[in-house]
């Protein structure tokens, strides 16, 4: 069987090697589709994507032992992101993806980090959830309107003794970093075990850029 050269490859799962991906994707010109599993590889820390004609990515990343992770996404036709990655000490994120409009993703930490008083943030995430509206007919008939993204925070109370220093900047700093895309729903996830009193809770926007939100669920 002849052998596909990698400028023909449109789709591509990468599982289980260690691969120099700035290197490699420029090698792919016509790859729309790329997968990738670093679980498992110590030495996969950085995640560098940059390509001119992906329309799809996938990532998981689940090395709890890497104290530092980067993820580099450079792609201007991007229209679908699915990041799952587990942190065990800092994260660094640069997405420039400006066409896409379906994100999953997700970002837990091996231990809260960042946090607010005894408030600890364990757990980001930003998904697509899909939204449907009424027919200007008066019809029962539905539409499907565009998706909206809704920013999940998992916050949980630190049992220790915790001092974060610069606590409001530190942890806006962090949830900043995961902000793909624009959100308009906000998912706070509270885990109050241990603790009597809940937290109370004050909603205001992390930037300029987000102030708009569709609505709030608070999960106790």
């Amino acid at each position: 069987m002849r052998a596909m050269s990698p400028s023909a490859r449109w789709r591509l799962s990468l599982s289980g090697c260690h691969i120099d991906l700035a290197t490699f994707i420029p090698f792919c010109p016509r790859l729309r589709v790329l997968q990738v599993n670093t679980t498992g590889l110590i030495d996969m820390s950085n995640i560098t994507v940059h390509s001119a004609s992906l329309e799809e990515l996938v990532v998981e990343h689940g090395n709890r032992w890497t104290r530092r992770t980067h993820v580099s996404v450079d792609s201007p036709v991007l229209k679908q992101l699915t990041a799952s990655f587990h942190a065990c000490g800092n994260i660094g994120v640069s997405i420039l993806a400006p066409m896409v409009d379906k994100v999953w993703w997700r970002c837990s930490y091996a231990k809260p980090i960042y946090g607010l008083g005894l408030w600890g943030l364990s757990e980001v995430g930003l998904n697509a959830e899909e939204t449907h509206g009424q027919t200007d007919s008066g019809r029962d008939a539905c539409v499907q309107l565009p998706s909206v993204h809704v920013l999940s925070l998992h916050i949980s109370a630190v049992q220790d003794s915790v001092s974060f220093p610069n606590a409001d900047l530190t942890f806006a700093a962090e949830i900043d970093k995961h902000m793909v895309t624009n959100f308009s729903g906000l998912d706070l996830h509270l885990s109050t075990k241990g603790h009597v009193f809940g937290a109370f809770v004050h909603v205001q926007p992390i930037s300029s850029r987000y102030i708009f939100f569709r609505g709030s669920r608070y999960i106790l």
